[in-house]
């Protein structure tokens, strides 16, 4: 080939170069390398140098992302493997970013990188794909179809096409990450807008810079109504100024600041709040913003009062219930305690309840029992506490006591108050109850006591004379007590067998015959 010819033939090859080139470029519109193109590079590079065997290794971080050949098949690629990331003169070349050339690869016995039964492969040329900041890859060129070695004029077409390829392998990673952060940042905005919690954002000063739609929703604020403002046009004036300082304390300590306060709406209601507040520093460590969440807390507290509202309060009659009857008579017993005062107990059970249910149906019983709260209600001092302590039984506080005498007229009170029947789905229906009284201190110096006691005096009352009220006694206890015991000891005699049947004859003196028997229980008592 004349020396004519042969730069023709270069300026050709060299064109065809720089339209894969202009090719990868063209990627550029889709953000990522294809096969393809990779494909398209390495079989016009090979041509280009007149290389009978060529490849390029891509990598992802530490490991071989795209490894794409030229002239070797599929038997000849399976026995030469992928490139070797750390050992040989290829896995040397691809970490050390420079450029080999070899007129013999014999010569680098060591350095080869190739399984021994590769094909006789005498040249080779390697060639970064790098910039000054990253390494992309790597090509490897071997053995020359004319037998030559690669020449200076090849390793210089070789390092401008890597050149070429590194800067566009360079501007898609650019561009990804431009893309990745604009995707966080649309993420971030979406998260911004779509929050159920208020969002504020304030400057180092403050002053309201933006507001999410979560905010408008909750406060009523639009973003023209608050903007360059404080947040404290929410305020409720519910807390205190010290209140302020402590969470400006936390937050400057800190940078975090969470809590529980009361905010008011545009329309002027107060809201129960949760505020979390965090301070964002600049690149010098200086505070340059403030983002505040806030979540109304309206419907939490809505339910902690139900729950409490069940925890403490009889459902049927909307009375205080035994748990919270006794917590108002040991704050009474402590106050009483303190100022040497003296208060009542009244237990209160319907008789002959049990009649109404059977009788007239459960849902009867329980609309008596709510009318009959309403009557307590009425009767007893303000000041004074009604309680249903279960079932039928209720009870009654009668507070500031001067003398024993003041508890049994609000008792008499009651009776009086239940002469009056019950109009329950056109029925009348008739009761009296049996009301039982304890006087702190006399009768006990704690709530357990005082209840007991209570109840002790009401269950003599319904036993010897119902629609009445009794004071406690202390014979009532021991009377209480022993006949507890001897129900007890009965209940025990029958598991042990305690008691024995006799029979004694009966005689007629007329004629001394016996005509019947008598048949006695004894009862063999342990003690």
């Amino acid at each position: 080939m004349t020396t004519s010819n042969h730069d023709t033939h270069f300026s050709q090859q060299l064109n065809t170069l720089l339209g894969a080139t202009h090719t990868l470029i063209q990627g550029l519109s889709n953000a990522s390398v294809t096969c393809e193109l990779l494909t398209q590079a390495i079989s016009a590079l090979s041509s280009l140098t007149q290389a009978r065997y060529g490849a390029i290794a891509i990598l992802k971080g530490d490991e071989i992302e795209h490894f794409i050949t030229y002239g070797i098949d599929d038997d000849l690629q399976r026995r030469i493997g992928r490139l070797p990331m750390g050992e040989g003169v290829l896995g040397k070349t691809l970490h050390s970013r420079s450029a080999l050339r070899l007129n013999n690869i014999a010569d680098a016995p060591d350095a080869v990188g190739f399984p021994a039964e590769q094909p006789e492969m005498r040249s080779l040329l390697s060639v970064p794909i790098a910039t000054s900041s990253h390494l992309f890859g790597q090509i490897y060129l071997c053995d020359k179809e004319n037998s030559e070695p690669f020449n200076e004029i090849d390793e210089q077409v070789v390092h401008n096409f890597a050149s070429s390829l590194a800067l566009v392998l360079d501007n898609i990673q650019q561009r990804q990450a431009k893309e990745r952060a604009e995707e966080q940042t649309r993420l971030h905005a979406k998260a911004f807008e779509n929050s159920a919690e208020a969002v504020i954002i304030t400057d180092h000063n403050g002053r309201i810079l933006s507001i999410n739609q979560a905010f408008i929703r909750i406060t009523g604020y639009t973003l023209a109504d608050v903007t360059d403002k404080s947040p404290s046009l929410l305020s409720s004036n519910r807390q205190r100024r010290s209140f302020y300082m402590r969470m400006w304390k936390e937050l400057q300590e800190h940078g975090y600041w969470h809590g529980e306060l009361v905010d008011r709406r545009k329309s002027g209601e107060a809201f129960p709040a949760w505020l979390s507040i965090s301070s964002i520093k600049n690149s010098q460590g200086q505070t340059s913003n403030y983002v505040g969440l806030l979540s109304d807390i309206s419907e939490r507290k809505r339910f902690q009062k139900q729950i409490q509202y069940l925890a403490y309060y009889d459902s049927l009659t909307n009375l205080p219930n035994r748990a919270l009857f006794n917590d108002r008579i040991r704050q009474l017993v402590a106050s009483a305690k303190r100022n040497s005062g003296s208060f009542a107990i009244l237990s209160i059970d319907i008789d002959h309840f049990k009649n109404i249910n059977d009788t007239h149906g459960p849902v009867v019983g329980d609309k008596l029992l709510h009318q009959l709260a309403t009557r307590l209600l009425r009767t007893i001092r303000v000041g004074d506490t009604a309680a249903r302590l279960g079932g039928d039984k209720f009870g009654i506080t009668v507070t500031n006591l001067s003398r024993p005498e003041d508890a049994a007229i609000t008792a008499s009170n009651i009776l009086n108050s239940l002469a009056t029947p019950f109009k329950i789905k056109r029925q009348e229906i008739y009761i009296t109850a049996s009301i039982g009284i304890s006087i702190f201190p006399a009768d006990g110096n704690d709530a357990t006591t005082l209840i007991k006691h209570a109840e002790a005096a009401m269950f003599h009352a319904k036993s010897h004379q119902r629609n009445h009220f009794q004071f406690y006694q202390p014979e009532i206890s021991a009377n209480r007590s022993k006949r507890l015991r001897l129900e007890n000891d009965l209940r025990q005699a029958l598991d042990h067998n305690e008691f024995v049947l006799h029979y004694q004859p009966k005689v007629d003196f007329n004629n001394w015959q016996i005509n019947s028997v008598e048949a006695l229980i004894r009862w063999q008592h342990p003690t």
